[in-house]
């Protein structure tokens, strides 16, 4: 009886110096996987950098103002022909543009305007861009169609 009690006791004191092993093993892919996320935190930080974008103090509708002779849009073909998108959106319709595309809104009337900023360093660009075609696609596919009776 004595020997099974001391094989028991040895038993147990082996279970309990494999636990603290574990722990110890446990606690130090825990330590690397930490390390791993403050890293990864650290590249993401950096990228996301922000970048200043400067505000264009120009009236599109004068467009005398703007230089021609030291300027990108030389690079343009025909920058002569420049000239100003004017469209009206209705209530209920929505007016997308592109990131950084220089714009002026005029508002006639009790408006509310949302104006949304998406941060396209998560790479939802394309997605976005598939999003608008399908619904253009589908928009234009139920104007168009028409039934004819004989």
């Amino acid at each position: 009886q004595q020997q099974q009690q001391q094989q028991q006791e040895e038993e147990g004191q082996k279970e309990e110096d494999d636990d603290d092993d574990g722990d110890e093993v446990h606690n130090k892919e825990k330590k690397k996987k930490e390390k791993k996320k403050e890293k990864k935190n650290e590249k993401n930080n950096k990228k996301k950098k922000r970048q200043m974008v400067r505000w264009i103090p120009l009236d599109v509708d004068d467009v005398t103002r703007i230089s021609l002779h030291n300027s990108k849009i030389t690079q343009k073909p025909q920058p002569q022909h420049l000239s100003p998108v004017r469209c009206v959106v209705y209530a209920g319709e929505v007016l997308y543009l592109p990131s950084l595309w220089y714009h002026q809104v005029s508002q006639r009337g009790i408006t509310i305007a949302v104006n949304y900023w998406f941060d396209m360093h998560f790479g939802l660009k394309w997605t976005l861009l598939q999003y608008l075609e399908q619904t253009s696609k589908a928009m234009t596919t139920t104007t168009t169609t028409t039934t004819t009776t004989t």
